[in-house]
């Protein structure tokens, strides 16, 4: 019997396994531009809704003065309208767009603190503050650290948004209105 010898065709494994550990590479590269774009979307949009609390709440105090009522009810301010249609609203409770909490605390007559409850820690949190430093409010607390809001340096802004808790990766940021 003859046997056949014709041409091998196909990948030997070392070539096999290359492709493969270059098709990785590609869909890790992909998959990290992915991650970075949807933060960025997500900074713009928590800019454009923290400037609409901050003139929202505006209106609201021209209108009345809030001095010793009854405002814990973040229901109130749902229905004045200070929060964005792009913001997630169940119940009471109000989210941004990394899916924690939204809170609104009046602490005088025109004066309120708005709380952003776990950014996440380094680029997004920095983007975020860097970002709404010319939005209007007076001073900026992030981890507990609080500054006043227009004369924080980039550098400043890096550290603190550095500090996240031990074990977690995520800051606290509270913009607040003291006038």
């Amino acid at each position: 019997m003859k046997l056949l010898k014709g041409n091998k065709s196909g990948l030997t494994l070392i070539e096999s396994l290359a492709v493969i550990g270059l098709a990785a590479l590609v869909i890790a590269g992909a998959l990290i531009l992915f991650g970075n774009a949807q933060d960025s979307r997500r900074v713009t949009t928590e800019t454009s809704n923290i400037a609409n609390v901050l003139k929202r709440m505006e209106e609201v105090f021209a209108e009345d003065d809030l001095e010793g009522a009854d405002v814990t009810n973040p229901d109130d301010f749902i229905t004045a309208g200070v929060f964005n249609d792009s913001m997630k609203i169940v119940g009471t409770q109000i989210f941004h767009s990394w899916n924690n909490e939204v809170q609104i605390t009046v602490t005088g007559p025109a004066s309120y603190d708005l709380t952003y409850l776990q950014i996440p820690a380094d680029e997004p949190c920095i983007d975020l503050v860097r970002s709404t430093r010319k939005v209007g409010f007076d001073e900026i607390s992030i981890n507990g650290t609080v500054e006043d809001i227009t004369d924080l340096s980039v550098s400043e802004i890096i550290t603190r948004c550095s500090e996240a808790s031990v074990g977690a990766n995520y800051v606290d940021v509270i913009w607040s209105m003291t006038n």
